[in-house]
């Protein structure tokens, strides 16, 4: 799992700073549980390694991480 480091920017960024870690017994702690669990379904399923991305701040809104364009568009 790639976790990035926290920075607060108001625009997409093309380099982020952060650190990989390799699942274990002794860090799977620091994993997002959902992500996890993906990650270990899609390797099951492929037969491969398979890396997530955590990238998140606690606390924020879901339009702080979605586009303008996608909040204009109404499912509904």
């Amino acid at each position: 799992m790639f976790t990035g480091g926290w920075r607060k920017h108001y625009e997409p960024q093309s380099d982020v700073s952060g650190s990989w870690l390799v699942c274990t017994p002794e860090n799977v702690r620091e994993f997002s549980a959902i992500g996890y669990f993906f990650a270990r379904d899609c390797q099951q399923e492929l037969k491969a390694p398979v890396g997530i991305i955590t990238e998140s701040f606690g606390a924020s809104t879901a339009e702080a991480w979605t586009s303008r364009e996608a909040l204009a568009a109404d499912p509904n």
